[in-house]
């Protein structure tokens, strides 16, 4: 998966006390279950290998601003729970601003339409939460890594 400019990425589905990773299967029609790597063998790697969580790397700076993944409305709730109140449905063209998470949820600044290719356009900014991950499909928010 691209996670930058034309850099890929490894997927970790599950990370054991042992040290051992499961790797999701780069194609997706084949993935039955991953394939297990050594933590090791990442370290022992001539190329520069990390893990990273999601949850870190949505909150860091090396990510675009962020979008709902599927382009499906998705509800903003008022916290992170499906039992608050939704303050809005996100849809069409927006950019996601992440200012924290907690669990599967992350709060946000929803800014519509996005502003970070033209500062000039007039946006509108609504803060919420909304679910950023659902075990299986992985992340439920996405960002462009090819820039504007």
């Amino acid at each position: 998966m691209e996670t930058g400019y034309e850099e890929q990425s490894l997927i970790v589905l599950e990370r054991r006390a042992d040290g051992w990773l499961r790797i999701r299967s780069p194609a997706r029609h084949a993935d039955v279950g991953g394939a297990w790597i050594s933590g090791c063998a990442l370290r022992a790697s001539p190329l520069p290998l990390e893990v990273s969580l999601w949850s870190e790397w949505f909150l860091s700076d090396r990510v675009s601003p962020l979008c709902v993944r599927w382009g499906e409305a998705e509800p903003l709730y008022a916290g992170p729970s499906v039992d608050a109140p939704v303050l809005a449905t996100i849809t069409g063209n927006h950019q996601l601003v992440p200012v924290e998470i907690q669990g599967r949820w992350m709060r946000v600044i929803v800014v519509q339409p996005p502003d970070y290719c033209d500062p000039d356009v007039v946006s509108t900014r609504r803060e919420g939460w909304v679910r950023w991950y659902a075990r299986g499909p992985g992340p439920r928010v996405w960002y462009y890594t090819r820039g504007c």
